[in-house]
């Protein structure tokens, strides 16, 4: 049987290092949206409807996206806890 090995320090930084991620896109896509504002604020007509229409299409990827990463953090954190868990119950049998 091959040998597992897991460090625990890893799975804990890809954790935060997912998090960190979401929260810089989540960063960058609020200021973008508040720096187009003022433009799109000013469009009428068909201009106004294009920008809307895929602004919410962007939107829409964006939450996908944005609860992708979650799950993705989740389960790194989820792998780490359950490798713990699992390595302290084989340490108490052998005890």
């Amino acid at each position: 049987m091959p040998e597992i090995k897991v460090s625990y320090a890893t799975l804990l930084a890809a954790q935060a290092d997912i998090r960190a991620s979401l929260a810089g896109i989540k960063e960058k896509l609020d200021t973008l949206e508040r720096n187009l504002a003022p433009i799109a604020a000013g469009w009428t007509g068909e201009a106004s409807q294009f920008y809307r229409d895929k602004q919410r299409q962007w939107d829409t990827a964006a939450e996908e996206l944005s609860a992708l990463l979650g799950t993705i953090g989740t389960a790194v954190g989820q792998a780490h806890d359950n490798y713990v868990d699992g390595e302290r119950s084989v340490t108490r049998m052998w005890s």
